[in-house]
Protein backbone atom coordinates (compact mmCIF):
# COMPACT_ATOMS: atom_id res chain seq x y z
CA UNK A 1 0.00 0.00 0.00
CA UNK A 2 2.62 2.48 1.25
CA UNK A 3 4.75 1.63 -2.26
CA UNK A 4 1.64 2.38 -4.16
CA UNK A 5 1.09 5.78 -2.54
CA UNK A 6 4.67 6.51 -3.47
CA UNK A 7 5.02 5.58 -6.70
CA UNK A 8 2.23 7.57 -7.45
CA UNK A 9 3.35 10.72 -5.77
CA UNK A 10 7.01 10.08 -7.99
CA UNK A 11 4.71 9.56 -11.17
CA UNK A 12 2.69 12.43 -10.04
CA UNK A 13 6.02 14.56 -9.22
CA UNK A 14 8.27 13.68 -12.29
CA UNK A 15 4.49 14.73 -14.42
CA UNK A 16 4.49 17.52 -12.99
CA UNK A 17 8.32 19.04 -13.18
CA UNK A 18 8.26 17.71 -16.83
CA UNK A 19 5.82 19.88 -18.00
CA UNK A 20 7.03 22.89 -15.82
CA UNK A 21 10.26 22.36 -17.65
CA UNK A 22 8.37 21.88 -21.13
CA UNK A 23 6.50 25.07 -20.51
CA UNK A 24 9.66 27.19 -19.55
CA UNK A 25 11.55 25.85 -22.57
CA UNK A 26 8.51 26.98 -24.86
CA UNK A 27 8.79 30.27 -23.57
CA UNK A 28 12.83 30.07 -23.65
CA UNK A 29 12.37 29.21 -27.46
CA UNK A 30 9.69 32.23 -28.13
CA UNK A 31 11.50 35.11 -26.13
CA UNK A 32 14.68 34.33 -28.40
CA UNK A 33 12.39 34.04 -31.22
CA UNK A 34 11.24 37.72 -30.66
CA UNK A 35 14.81 38.63 -29.45
CA UNK A 36 15.70 38.26 -33.15
CA UNK A 37 12.70 39.86 -34.50
CA UNK A 38 10.68 37.09 -35.48
CA UNK A 39 7.42 38.17 -33.31
CA UNK A 40 6.14 34.82 -35.08
CA UNK A 41 5.92 32.67 -31.82
CA UNK A 42 3.70 33.85 -28.67
CA UNK A 43 4.70 32.30 -24.98
CA UNK A 44 2.67 29.89 -23.46
CA UNK A 45 0.59 31.33 -20.67
CA UNK A 46 -0.66 30.04 -17.32
CA UNK A 47 -2.59 31.58 -15.16
CA UNK A 48 -1.96 32.49 -11.51
CA UNK A 49 1.97 32.51 -12.37
CA UNK A 50 4.53 35.11 -12.65
CA UNK A 51 5.42 34.04 -15.13
CA UNK A 52 2.45 33.75 -17.05
CA UNK A 53 2.03 37.13 -16.19
CA UNK A 54 5.14 38.09 -18.16
CA UNK A 55 4.17 35.67 -20.71
CA UNK A 56 0.59 37.42 -20.94
CA UNK A 57 2.34 41.26 -21.09
CA UNK A 58 5.02 39.89 -23.76
CA UNK A 59 2.86 38.27 -25.96
CA UNK A 60 0.92 41.75 -26.40
CA UNK A 61 3.76 43.52 -27.15
CA UNK A 62 4.76 40.78 -29.52
CA UNK A 63 1.36 41.49 -31.09
CA UNK A 64 1.81 45.42 -31.41
CA UNK A 65 4.57 44.87 -32.35
CA UNK A 66 3.94 42.66 -35.35
CA UNK A 67 0.90 45.14 -36.29
CA UNK A 68 3.02 48.03 -36.75
CA UNK A 69 5.50 46.34 -38.76
CA UNK A 70 3.08 45.11 -40.89
CA UNK A 71 1.85 49.05 -41.07
CA UNK A 72 5.36 50.41 -41.95
CA UNK A 73 6.05 47.63 -44.61
CA UNK A 74 2.84 48.60 -46.54
CA UNK A 75 4.00 52.56 -45.40
CA UNK A 76 7.16 51.38 -46.99
CA UNK A 77 5.51 50.04 -50.20
CA UNK A 78 3.70 52.51 -50.50
CA UNK A 79 6.49 55.14 -50.60
CA UNK A 80 8.27 52.79 -53.02
CA UNK A 81 5.69 52.74 -55.60
CA UNK A 82 5.72 57.25 -54.85
CA UNK A 83 8.82 57.42 -55.93
CA UNK A 84 8.64 54.93 -58.69
CA UNK A 85 5.78 56.99 -60.18
CA UNK A 86 8.14 60.30 -59.63
CA UNK A 87 10.99 58.80 -61.00
CA UNK A 88 9.20 57.77 -64.33
CA UNK A 89 7.11 61.38 -64.31
CA UNK A 90 8.86 63.77 -62.42
CA UNK A 91 11.77 65.86 -64.23
CA UNK A 92 14.71 65.79 -60.92
CA UNK A 93 18.30 66.58 -61.23
CA UNK A 94 20.96 66.92 -58.66
CA UNK A 95 23.84 69.19 -59.48
CA UNK A 96 26.98 68.90 -57.48
CA UNK A 97 29.15 72.29 -56.68
CA UNK A 98 31.30 71.87 -59.68
CA UNK A 99 27.65 72.38 -62.13
CA UNK A 100 27.63 68.36 -62.74
CA UNK A 101 24.69 66.15 -62.72
CA UNK A 102 25.25 63.36 -60.28
CA UNK A 103 21.52 62.49 -59.52
CA UNK A 104 18.46 62.66 -62.12
CA UNK A 105 15.37 60.78 -62.37
CA UNK A 106 14.90 58.05 -65.40
CA UNK A 107 12.49 60.78 -66.93
CA UNK A 108 14.87 63.56 -66.96
CA UNK A 109 17.25 60.63 -68.87
CA UNK A 110 14.62 60.16 -71.36
CA UNK A 111 14.10 63.33 -72.01
CA UNK A 112 17.42 64.24 -72.82
CA UNK A 113 17.74 60.59 -74.35
CA UNK A 114 20.86 59.94 -72.60
CA UNK A 115 22.01 56.47 -70.60
CA UNK A 116 23.18 57.06 -67.40
CA UNK A 117 26.29 56.39 -67.78
CA UNK A 118 25.89 59.45 -70.27
CA UNK A 119 24.67 61.66 -68.17
CA UNK A 120 26.87 61.18 -64.99
CA UNK A 121 29.15 63.62 -64.16
CA UNK A 122 28.06 65.99 -67.10
CA UNK A 123 28.31 69.88 -66.30
CA UNK A 124 25.14 70.86 -66.60
CA UNK A 125 25.62 74.09 -68.68
CA UNK A 126 26.60 71.49 -70.88
CA UNK A 127 22.72 70.33 -71.86
CA UNK A 128 22.04 73.85 -72.35
CA UNK A 129 20.10 74.75 -75.47
CA UNK A 130 21.55 78.25 -77.12
CA UNK A 131 18.06 79.47 -76.97
CA UNK A 132 18.73 79.87 -72.90
CA UNK A 133 19.61 83.36 -72.76
CA UNK A 134 22.50 84.87 -71.14
CA UNK A 135 20.60 86.74 -69.04
CA UNK A 136 18.75 83.69 -67.49
CA UNK A 137 22.05 81.87 -67.36
CA UNK A 138 23.74 84.94 -65.16
CA UNK A 139 20.61 84.92 -62.50
CA UNK A 140 20.76 81.40 -62.42
CA UNK A 141 24.26 81.52 -61.51
CA UNK A 142 24.09 84.20 -59.30
CA UNK A 143 21.43 82.62 -57.26
CA UNK A 144 23.47 79.70 -57.25
CA UNK A 145 26.87 80.85 -56.15
CA UNK A 146 24.84 82.85 -53.00
CA UNK A 147 22.73 80.36 -51.96
CA UNK A 148 19.67 81.57 -53.38
CA UNK A 149 16.71 79.82 -54.65
CA UNK A 150 15.58 80.01 -58.51
CA UNK A 151 12.98 79.78 -60.52
CA UNK A 152 12.23 80.29 -64.63
CA UNK A 153 12.28 79.04 -67.93
CA UNK A 154 15.52 77.16 -69.13
CA UNK A 155 16.14 75.20 -72.59
CA UNK A 156 17.72 72.12 -72.36
CA UNK A 157 19.05 70.29 -75.95
CA UNK A 158 19.06 66.22 -76.08
CA UNK A 159 21.18 64.23 -77.13
CA UNK A 160 19.55 64.79 -81.26
CA UNK A 161 20.15 68.20 -80.62
CA UNK A 162 16.11 68.53 -80.08
CA UNK A 163 15.04 72.04 -78.12
CA UNK A 164 13.07 70.81 -74.95
CA UNK A 165 11.82 74.13 -72.57
CA UNK A 166 11.75 73.44 -68.78
CA UNK A 167 10.14 75.65 -66.34
CA UNK A 168 12.16 75.11 -63.21
CA UNK A 169 13.12 75.35 -59.93
CA UNK A 170 16.68 75.17 -58.58
CA UNK A 171 17.14 74.54 -54.37
CA UNK A 172 20.18 74.99 -52.93
CA UNK A 173 21.08 71.89 -50.62
CA UNK A 174 23.16 72.75 -47.76
CA UNK A 175 25.72 70.37 -46.38
CA UNK A 176 25.93 69.96 -42.68
CA UNK A 177 29.09 68.38 -43.09
CA UNK A 178 30.66 71.79 -44.44
CA UNK A 179 31.16 70.47 -47.66
CA UNK A 180 30.38 73.00 -50.97
CA UNK A 181 26.50 72.95 -51.35
CA UNK A 182 24.81 71.10 -53.93
CA UNK A 183 21.37 71.89 -55.67
CA UNK A 184 18.40 69.96 -56.39
CA UNK A 185 16.62 70.80 -59.53
CA UNK A 186 12.88 69.72 -60.33
CA UNK A 187 11.06 70.83 -63.21
CA UNK A 188 7.97 70.34 -66.06
CA UNK A 189 8.18 70.10 -69.53
CA UNK A 190 6.52 73.17 -71.31
CA UNK A 191 7.55 72.57 -74.64
CA UNK A 192 4.48 71.79 -75.94
CA UNK A 193 2.98 75.12 -74.58
CA UNK A 194 5.64 76.97 -75.73
CA UNK A 195 4.74 76.28 -79.14
CA UNK A 196 1.76 77.00 -78.76
CA UNK A 197 2.48 80.33 -77.64
CA UNK A 198 5.57 80.67 -80.26
CA UNK A 199 2.49 80.20 -83.33
CA UNK A 200 0.73 82.55 -81.50
CA UNK A 201 2.74 85.28 -81.95
CA UNK A 202 4.54 84.87 -85.23
CA UNK A 203 3.94 85.56 -88.86
CA UNK A 204 2.80 82.17 -90.74
CA UNK A 205 5.06 83.06 -93.62
CA UNK A 206 7.95 84.61 -92.83
CA UNK A 207 8.36 82.70 -89.63
CA UNK A 208 9.11 86.40 -87.98
CA UNK A 209 6.86 88.07 -85.11
CA UNK A 210 3.68 88.97 -85.92
CA UNK A 211 2.24 92.27 -85.39
CA UNK A 212 0.59 91.46 -82.32
CA UNK A 213 3.82 90.55 -80.77
CA UNK A 214 5.57 93.84 -81.83
CA UNK A 215 3.05 95.70 -79.90
CA UNK A 216 3.39 93.94 -76.60
CA UNK A 217 7.33 94.42 -77.28
CA UNK A 218 7.15 97.69 -78.12
CA UNK A 219 4.54 98.26 -74.56
CA UNK A 220 7.00 96.70 -72.89
CA UNK A 221 10.07 98.36 -74.13
CA UNK A 222 8.21 101.85 -74.02
CA UNK A 223 7.22 101.81 -70.14
CA UNK A 224 10.86 100.92 -69.58
CA UNK A 225 12.29 103.56 -71.05
CA UNK A 226 10.22 105.89 -69.70
CA UNK A 227 11.18 104.27 -65.89
CA UNK A 228 15.09 104.05 -66.72
CA UNK A 229 16.01 106.69 -69.12
CA UNK A 230 17.02 103.57 -71.61
CA UNK A 231 17.00 104.32 -75.04
CA UNK A 232 15.59 102.34 -77.98
CA UNK A 233 14.94 102.09 -81.92
CA UNK A 234 12.01 101.36 -83.81
CA UNK A 235 13.00 100.69 -87.67
CA UNK A 236 10.15 100.20 -90.48
CA UNK A 237 11.29 98.76 -93.54
CA UNK A 238 9.01 98.36 -96.75
CA UNK A 239 10.05 96.86 -100.54
CA UNK A 240 9.95 98.81 -102.97
CA UNK A 241 7.45 98.41 -105.89
CA UNK A 242 6.62 94.98 -104.35
CA UNK A 243 2.98 95.13 -105.74
CA UNK A 244 4.85 95.12 -109.53
CA UNK A 245 6.19 91.31 -107.76
CA UNK A 246 2.45 90.45 -107.32
CA UNK A 247 1.44 91.18 -110.71
CA UNK A 248 3.81 90.57 -112.67
CA UNK A 249 5.31 87.15 -111.22
CA UNK A 250 2.18 85.70 -109.08
CA UNK A 251 1.90 85.48 -105.08
CA UNK A 252 3.58 82.90 -104.54
CA UNK A 253 7.36 84.32 -105.95
CA UNK A 254 5.67 87.17 -104.20
CA UNK A 255 5.76 85.02 -101.01
CA UNK A 256 9.35 83.73 -101.58
CA UNK A 257 10.40 87.29 -101.85
CA UNK A 258 9.16 87.79 -98.29
CA UNK A 259 10.69 85.13 -97.01
CA UNK A 260 13.92 85.58 -98.21
CA UNK A 261 14.37 89.45 -96.47
CA UNK A 262 13.12 88.07 -93.60
CA UNK A 263 15.82 84.85 -93.74
CA UNK A 264 17.93 87.87 -94.27
CA UNK A 265 16.53 90.01 -91.69
CA UNK A 266 17.10 87.08 -89.05
CA UNK A 267 20.72 86.54 -90.48
CA UNK A 268 21.58 90.14 -89.78
CA UNK A 269 19.82 91.75 -86.81
CA UNK A 270 20.59 90.25 -82.82
CA UNK A 271 18.87 87.82 -80.93
CA UNK A 272 17.49 90.64 -78.41
CA UNK A 273 15.81 92.53 -80.92
CA UNK A 274 11.99 91.69 -81.82
CA UNK A 275 11.92 91.30 -85.94
CA UNK A 276 8.51 91.30 -87.11
CA UNK A 277 6.26 91.42 -90.25
CA UNK A 278 4.58 94.82 -89.73
CA UNK A 279 1.86 94.10 -92.49
CA UNK A 280 2.17 92.90 -95.91
CA UNK A 281 5.30 94.26 -97.63
CA UNK A 282 6.43 96.14 -94.38
CA UNK A 283 8.61 94.66 -92.17
CA UNK A 284 9.75 96.24 -88.19
CA UNK A 285 12.54 95.75 -86.09
CA UNK A 286 12.52 96.97 -82.59
CA UNK A 287 15.84 97.24 -81.50
CA UNK A 288 16.34 97.14 -77.99
CA UNK A 289 18.39 99.41 -75.84
CA UNK A 290 20.06 100.70 -79.00
CA UNK A 291 20.64 104.60 -79.99
CA UNK A 292 19.23 106.08 -82.90
CA UNK A 293 23.14 105.72 -84.29
CA UNK A 294 22.92 102.19 -84.04
CA UNK A 295 19.38 101.90 -85.57
CA UNK A 296 20.49 103.69 -88.33
CA UNK A 297 23.64 101.90 -88.94
CA UNK A 298 21.32 98.43 -88.66
CA UNK A 299 18.95 99.86 -91.27
CA UNK A 300 21.77 100.68 -93.41
CA UNK A 301 23.35 97.19 -93.65
CA UNK A 302 20.21 95.69 -94.46
CA UNK A 303 19.36 97.97 -97.40
CA UNK A 304 22.67 97.04 -98.63
CA UNK A 305 22.22 93.43 -98.22
CA UNK A 306 18.57 92.94 -99.78
CA UNK A 307 20.29 95.15 -102.87
CA UNK A 308 22.44 92.73 -103.65
CA UNK A 309 20.62 89.69 -102.80
CA UNK A 310 20.01 87.46 -105.77
CA UNK A 311 15.92 86.33 -105.83
CA UNK A 312 16.17 85.12 -109.22
CA UNK A 313 12.72 84.92 -111.04
CA UNK A 314 11.99 88.74 -110.06
CA UNK A 315 15.19 90.12 -109.77
CA UNK A 316 16.89 92.23 -107.84
CA UNK A 317 14.75 94.16 -105.04
CA UNK A 318 15.26 97.07 -102.96
CA UNK A 319 13.73 98.38 -100.01
CA UNK A 320 13.55 102.15 -97.64
CA UNK A 321 13.50 102.41 -93.93
CA UNK A 322 13.09 105.21 -91.51
CA UNK A 323 14.31 105.16 -88.17
CA UNK A 324 13.01 106.76 -84.86
CA UNK A 325 14.39 106.90 -81.56
CA UNK A 326 12.21 106.65 -78.69
CA UNK A 327 14.00 109.79 -76.57
CA UNK A 328 11.51 112.54 -76.80
CA UNK A 329 8.07 110.69 -77.72
CA UNK A 330 5.35 111.02 -75.53
CA UNK A 331 3.55 107.68 -76.44
CA UNK A 332 4.26 104.57 -78.55
CA UNK A 333 1.97 105.61 -81.43
CA UNK A 334 3.65 108.32 -81.50
CA UNK A 335 6.93 106.74 -82.10
CA UNK A 336 5.88 104.34 -84.57
CA UNK A 337 3.82 107.48 -86.57
CA UNK A 338 7.70 109.15 -86.76
CA UNK A 339 9.22 105.76 -88.03
CA UNK A 340 6.62 105.90 -90.94
CA UNK A 341 6.93 109.36 -91.86
CA UNK A 342 10.58 108.93 -91.88
CA UNK A 343 9.94 105.74 -94.20
CA UNK A 344 7.61 107.83 -96.56
CA UNK A 345 10.47 110.28 -96.52
CA UNK A 346 12.37 107.53 -97.56
CA UNK A 347 10.12 106.50 -100.20
CA UNK A 348 9.76 110.28 -101.61
CA UNK A 349 13.24 110.77 -102.15
CA UNK A 350 13.58 107.93 -104.27
CA UNK A 351 13.75 104.19 -102.50
CA UNK A 352 15.97 102.55 -101.73
CA UNK A 353 18.02 104.56 -99.25
CA UNK A 354 17.34 104.86 -94.96
CA UNK A 355 15.96 108.48 -93.72
CA UNK A 356 16.22 108.60 -89.79
CA UNK A 357 15.28 111.30 -87.04
CA UNK A 358 18.28 114.41 -87.03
Amino acid sequence: MVASIVLSAWIYIHYAVARRLKTMAARVEAMECQGKATLQLLLPETPHDELGVLASALNNYSTALQQRQSELETAKQKVESYVAIVDQHVLTAHIDADGCIRKFSNAFCQLMKLRNTEIYGRPFESILHQSCSQEVLQELRAAMAHGRDWAGELALTDKDGGLHWLEARVTTIDDPSGLPAKYSLIAQDITDHKRIQELSITDSLTGLYNRFHLDAVLGTEFVRAQRYGNEFCVILGDIDHFKQVNDLHGHLIGDEVLRRIARLFRQHCRAVDAVGRWGGEEFMIVCIQTPLAGGRSLAEKLREMVAITDFQEPGSQTMSFGVASSLGKSSIQDLVRTADQLLYASKQAGRNRVTSEA
